[in-house]
């Protein structure tokens, strides 16, 4: 008996101390960039009591469960600038493996994931219920309810695995594949509606973001655009070098790696809508001193360029696995009708044809849009327009003329880089269409406002300085002072007026584009005047309210003088 109460003795105070030794927790390097509602956090080993509000400063563990009630969101991001949206009614879980995220497991609800490319050797993967899906440098949607799971890719492409029956599935981009709880697998077209609601989401917390996030944020997208333009060139170099050395047969074998080099340029060049999303979150921004928006300038100055040297580099690549193809396709047809006395292919000079006239199209719009962006002017935006228009019409032409050739391989990849040039070309014209016009009255009258306020907070400023030196004056010194302060007081309501007028204006002009995809040089120049405008006013109520405390100062001395 004895016995027996040593050893309970030594099991309670052995369960009572296990607390103090648990291991530490992992930092899953994931951050809340933005949330609403009701989101609650908890390790996934506790239970649902242990649910805690999360907050935008709360860390994510290794193995944390989120979850989103209804009406309620979060937006989650990486250090890499990968971005997860989090819709309502969603639970998921952190895994990571060497402080890295390694797994996300959805359990119920719906997200949106922009996953950067990762490192040598890295993946990531989202875990449903009936699926597993295999990520790297992807844009991608999961939709879970427990006996279905829909994945989407909207950027990239995807390997997903049926957890039910092992079935692996390629999900390209534009694609859907939903996979049930009986392994039955159907893929379909991607529904934009759900890429739209995201983006949305994504929009409205790039616009909470403060202007030192977004500045960040566009200095990682360079990095990320420079070092893949980078890597790219080291490819190409390797290209040429390759290609001056190898047989026909040979070149054949590594034509497929040349063009994988390519896709993944072309692949990170999307990364230019998140530039942009980012760069017109950095330009709406109101308030900003001299500094900020000279560092502003520089950032979406270097941004440009950045996409600038990748797409050139981009098109040199482009340029040369066209004429490389050429070269074996010509070295093969020469071939066969010396071995085999066959007819060469009908259709491929014409396929030739048509694939030198996609590619002039396609650097045209590439200079187009290159040339054409934050800053530009209506009338450039307009002519874009134009050119874009006649481009699309000839694009349109060509389109004919491949659906009249035969069905084949080579066919059908000219019709893919149709359709991804079909698709880069009406985004670009709803872009530019969308910037409107600011009419020259409005511009001139902004100015005028502009010029008229920063004068009269100049004229205060210059009364409050010669009040400190007006002390010692005479009487008449004085009295002339008060005379003069008084009569530029007596404007002070009507540039209160004229600072009303220059805030309407400014909200209608702004109004107009805020659905706009670009700003445009005339809006900035508005912008700027209404921030020297609102400035100077701002100055101005103080400065005019010390001034006027100054002239009764005076006024009570002058009639103390009168009085003896």
């Amino acid at each position: 008996m004895k016995r027996f109460k040593i050893i309970l003795l030594l099991v309670l105070t052995l369960t009572i101390s296990l607390p103090a030794f648990s291991a530490d927790k992992i930092d899953s390097k994931i951050r809340f960039n933005d949330l609403y509602g009701e989101v609650s956090i908890r390790p996934n080993s506790e239970d649902d009591d242990a649910y805690e509000y999360a907050e935008l400063d709360t860390v994510i563990y290794e193995d944390d469960r989120i979850r989103t009630k209804e009406d309620s969101g979060a937006i989650l991001g990486l250090e890499d600038m990968s971005t997860y949206v989090i819709k309502p009614e969603t639970t998921l879980i952190i895994h990571t493996e060497e402080g890295n995220v390694s797994k996300i497991e959805m359990l119920a609800g719906n997200m949106w994931g922009n996953i950067k490319k990762m490192a040598e050797g890295k993946s990531l993967e989202i875990e449903m219920s009936q699926c597993v899906a295999g990520i790297n440098g992807t844009t991608i949607i999961a939709e879970e309810n427990g006996s279905e799971s829909k994945f989407s890719v909207t950027k990239g492409k995807s390997t997903v695995t049926s957890k039910i029956n092992g079935i692996e599935v390629i999900v390209e981009e534009g694609q859907t594949v939903i996979m049930d709880n009986k392994g039955n697998v159907l893929r379909k077209e991607i529904d934009p509606e759900i890429q739209k609601s995201f983006q949305e989401e994504l929009d409205k917390s790039n616009d909470k973001l403060d202007i030192n996030t977004i500045k960040g944020k566009i200095e990682e997208q360079i990095k990320g655009i420079d070092e893949e333009n980078n890597k790219l060139n080291s490819a190409f170099n390797n290209m040429k070098s390759d290609a001056g050395s190898k047989t026909n047969d040979e070149l054949k074998e590594l034509l497929p790696n040349y063009e994988n080099s390519l896709l993944e340029g072309k692949r990170f060049i999307g990364i230019y809508e998140e530039v942009n999303s980012s760069i017109k979150s950095y330009s709406s921004r109101d308030g900003l001193n001299k500094q900020q928006i000279t560092e502003r300038s520089n950032c979406i100055k270097k941004a440009k360029e950045s996409m600038d040297r990748l797409s050139k580099t981009i098109s040199s690549v482009d340029a040369f696995i066209a004429e490389l193809s050429k070269k074996i396709e010509d070295a093969s047809k020469i071939n066969d009708e010396t071995n085999t006395g066959t007819q060469p292919d009908a259709d491929s000079d014409d396929r030739t044809e048509i694939l030198n006239d996609i590619n002039e199209i396609n650097e045209e719009v590439n200079r187009i849009i290159r040339e054409v962006g934050e800053q530009s002017s209506y009338q450039e935006f307009n002519n874009a327009v134009t050119n874009l228009k006649s481009l699309y019409s000839d694009l349109g032409q060509i389109g004919e003329r491949l659906n009249a050739l035969s069905e084949s391989d080579e066919k059908t990849k000219l019709v893919k880089f149709y359709n991804m040039l079909d698709k880069a070309m009406l985004k670009a014209l709803q872009d530019f269409s969308s910037v409107p016009e600011i009419e020259s009255a409005s511009m001139n009258q902004m100015s005028d406002f502009d010029e008229k306020i920063p004068s009269y907070a100049s004229t205060i400023r210059e009364h409050l300085e010669n009040y400190k030196a007006i002390s010692n004056s005479s009487d008449a010194t004085k009295q002339r002072y008060v005379e003069a302060v008084t009569r530029t007081l007596a404007s002070y309501d009507r540039m209160r007026r004229v600072y009303t007028k220059a805030e309407k204006l400014y909200n209608q002009i702004n109004r107009k584009f805020s659905q706009a995809a670009y700003k445009s040089s005339e809006y900035q120049e508005v912008y700027d005047s209404w921030l020297r405008i609102s400035n100077a006013m701002n100055e101005l109520d103080d400065e005019a309210s010390e001034l006027s405390s100054c002239v009764e100062d005076l006024k009570n001395q002058l009639e103390g003088q009168l009085g003896k």
